[in-house]
């Protein structure tokens, strides 16, 4: 959000002042936000898109409160009893086998993958390298 609109956001009595001014202008959001420049002078920034937006929001959720943002971020998976069963029969036909050939030959995602083998079946990833051999 800029610097300029963060000094000048709206409380929720003046959000439910736009709502009632524009329900008595008869939807008319230009004319709201002049009789709501005339109400609130120290508040000078309002434009008609912003009326529109508080408007819709208060008739989708029937209140002018900010809502918590629930679904945000990265959808959370359910590891399923199932598909930990998959992955721990896979491990015992192939323990070498890398996560990308377990999701080609199983479905599951990759990300999942690595999950189920840490928390699940506590195993730990293993990338074998090769060295120099130490001599006397």
């Amino acid at each position: 959000m800029p610097r300029a609109a963060r000094a000048h956001r709206l409380i929720v009595e003046q959000r439910a002042a736009i709502v009632r001014l524009y329900y008595e202008s008869g939807k008319n959001a230009y004319l709201t936000v002049s009789k709501f420049r005339r109400e609130y002078p120290a508040y000078t920034t309002l434009c008609w898109s912003t009326v529109l937006r508080l408007v819709s929001k208060f008739e989708e959720h029937g209140t002018m409160e900010d809502r918590l943002k629930q679904h945000c971020g990265m959808k959370k998976s359910v590891t399923v009893q199932a598909n930990i069963n998959i992955l721990a029969q896979c491990i015992q036909r192939s323990p070498h086998a890398s996560t990308r050939r377990i999701h080609a030959h199983t479905g599951l995602d990759r990300s999942s993958i690595q999950k189920m083998l840490k928390k699940d079946l506590h195993m730990k990833a293993y990338h074998p390298r090769a060295v120099q051999a130490l001599t006397d």
